[in-house]
């Protein structure tokens, strides 16, 4: 028997499109929560312009990881974290100057990559400029 998703209540519509078109052919909807205004963060509304999501090209050598499969270029993983150290920077400027309690929520901020060593290294270094509790935002 195979269960299919008819309602989606993650990401917003400027996301889901692709997935919803590529592998749902279009029979998946967008929750209510997700297409409210309200939805969309201090941060998206601001810093991206209103997209949901942003692609950044950083050049750097790609090296293996030692004792590893995995790889990592430390010079991406430094412009991903001056990224996020901006973006907070930014909600949190905007935070402090807007008045109305959807800004009191606290931002989250996805980074993917497809190497672990990436991963850990993008952490490592958000760890050392940010702290323990400023890295629960970031996932």
């Amino acid at each position: 028997r195979c269960v299919m998703l008819e309602e989606q209540y993650r990401m917003r519509p400027q996301i889901s499109r692709w997935p919803k078109d590529q592998f749902y052919r279009g029979r998946i909807q967008d929750g209510e929560n997700v297409v409210s205004p309200s939805y969309a963060s201090v941060l998206s509304r601001s810093l991206l312009k209103g997209y949901p999501y942003a692609f950044v090209h950083a050049d750097g050598e790609e090296e293996p990881v030692p004792d590893s499969q995995s790889r990592r270029n430390v010079w991406e993983a430094r412009v991903v974290a001056k990224l996020v150290t901006d973006a907070l920077a930014h909600h949190n400027e905007a935070k402090s100057s807007a008045s109305n309690e959807e800004d009191e929520q606290q931002p989250r901020i996805r980074v993917i990559s497809f190497y672990a060593g990436q991963v850990k290294l993008i952490q490592s270094i958000l760890l050392d400029e940010l702290g323990t509790s400023a890295m629960k935002n970031v996932l």
